[in-house]
C-alpha cells in the first residue's frame, strides 16, 4: 500500500516535471517573442518581479513557476538583480506555508509526505531546508508548512530558504541571460514564419 503511493506520486511528479518544462519552453518563447512588449511592462521592474515570485510562492501545495520568471526575464534585466528580487519574493511567499504549518499542525501530522519531510528537517535541520530551497522541487510549501508546524524558530527557517533559494535563482537568472537571446533568433524564425 505504501509503496502504490509513492509510485503514484512519483508518476505525479513526473507530470509535473513535463508540464514545469512545457511551460518553460512557452514562457521563452513569449519572452523571446514579446521581448518589446516585456520591456514597457518593465516600468515595475524588478518590484514587479518581487511581486510576480511573491503571489507564485504564497500558493500552499500548488507548484509555482517563479523559477519560470527569473528564468524569463533575466534576459530583459540584470540577471544578479533579477535573482535577489525573485529570492526576496519567493521568500516572502513561503512566509504563507510557514504560517500555515504554525496554524495548523495537524495537516503535516495526517500526511504521508508532510511526514517524511518532517523526518528530514528533524534529522538534518537548516540543512534540510537548504537543500530543499536549493532543489527545483515544487515539494517546498511542504517544507515550510512542516517547519512551522514543528515551530523551527523563524531564522533557522528564513536563513536557510534564502539561501537555497538565492543560489538557485542564480543559476535560473544566469542561464536565462545566457541562453535566450542565444535562442532568440531561431524563436523568431519559427514565430514569423
Amino acid at each position: 500500500m505504501v509503496q502504490e503511493g509513492i509510485i503514484k506520486s512519483r508518476g505525479t511528479s513526473k507530470i509535473q516535471y513535463l508540464l514545469m518544462l512545457l511551460v518553460i519552453i512557452a514562457m521563452t518563447i513569449l519572452v523571446t517573442h514579446y521581448r518589446e512588449k516585456l520591456l514597457k511592462l518593465g516600468e515595475l521592474g524588478y518590484l514587479g518581479i518581487l511581486l510576480s515570485c511573491f503571489f507564485a510562492n504564497s500558493t500552499v501545495f500548488l507548484p509555482a513557476p517563479s523559477s519560470v520568471i527569473v528564468f524569463s526575464f533575466s534576459s530583459v534585466f540584470v540577471p544578479i538583480w533579477v535573482a535577489v528580487a525573485g529570492t526576496t519574493g519567493a521568500v516572502l511567499g513561503e512566509h504563507v506555508g510557514y504560517l500555515a504549518g504554525i496554524a495548523g499542525r495537524k495537516t503535516v501530522e495526517n500526511n504521508e509526505q508532510g511526514e517524511r519531510v518532517k523526518q528530514y528537517l528533524d534529522k538534518y535541520g537548516m540543512l534540510a531546508i537548504f537543500i530543499f530551497a536549493f532543489l527545483p522541487l515544487p515539494l517546498f510549501d511542504l517544507v515550510g508548512v512542516a517547519a512551522g508546524a514543528m515551530k523551527v524558530s523563524y531564522l533557522r527557517f528564513l536563513i536557510p530558504c534564502f539561501v537555497g533559494k538565492f543560489l538557485k535563482m542564480l543559476i535560473y537568472a544566469f542561464a536565462g541571460a545566457g541562453l535566450l537571446p542565444l535562442l532568440r533568433p531561431l524563436i523568431e524564425k519559427l514565430v514569423v514564419h
